[in-house]
């Protein structure tokens, strides 16, 4: 399939750019430094790695997302290379979620490195590595980077990449004013599906995601490049 090839493709290109690894730093470096912050404050260093572990996703992950996304569609829409880079057999639609789904994949590249250093983190101090430590990762904290991947490649098609930045920052700011006010108020439906609860805020925010994914796609196709 051309996505494939797209994601081959802009996968070899942040290899190339060290986008990735930049990237990798940026998650993994300040997650390590925060648990040290975390183990005063709280009993236990595990619980300190556990609670860096949400922290740095939620934070640090989806700062690499704007970073990453910001410059995704705009710069080469500026230089007028994408016209290039969408050449037959290859389509509008295919190149857009091949771009997307290769920024998902270095999102789960950055997640798997924090999860990883923090388990190294717990062995070389002599604990045990707790299962707990891969379910922090679940859930509504890797859904918030995913949301603002969404978003940033969505008005990446039409804002310059420092606009883009901008505004991803603060739509991520109203994210997490909105998620910690619903927090305080207790307010999170459950939705039983095959004898499973599941989240509504959770579900609400993949729901969110996914349209604005499907939005970005179509608006790609109908875009003047």
């Amino acid at each position: 399939m051309n996505i494939w090839k797209i994601i081959l493709l802009t996968l070899k290109e942040y290899h190339k750019r060290r986008y990735l690894y930049y990237l990798l730093v940026l998650c993994i470096a300040p997650t390590i430094a925060l648990d040290s912050i975390l183990e005063v404050l709280h009993e236990g260093f595990v619980n300190a790695v556990l609670d860096g572990i949400a922290f740095g996703i939620v934070s640090f992950c989806a700062f690499a997302m704007i970073l990453l996304g910001m410059q995704t569609y705009s710069s080469k829409i500026d230089s007028g290379s994408i016209v290039l880079d969408i050449t037959k057999p290859l389509n509008r639609k295919e190149y857009f979620i091949g771009k997307v789904i290769s920024n998902i994949i270095v999102l789960f590249i950055c997640i798997a490195g924090i999860l990883l250093s923090s388990a190294l983190l717990l062995h070389i101090h002599g604990y045990h590595i707790p299962s707990e430590i891969f379910s922090r990762a679940s859930g509504i904290v890797t859904l918030t980077p995913l949301f603002i991947l969404s978003v940033v490649s969505l008005i990446n098609l039409y804002l310059s990449t420092k606009a883009t930045g901008i505004s991803a920052f603060i739509i991520y700011i109203i994210y997490f004013k909105i998620q910690d006010y619903l927090m305080n108020i207790q307010y999170d439906p459950k939705f039983t599906v095959m004898g499973r609860s599941f989240s509504g805020i959770s579900l609400a925010i993949e729901v969110i995601t996914i349209l604005l994914i499907t939005i970005g796609t179509l608006l790609f196709n109908r875009k003047e490049l």
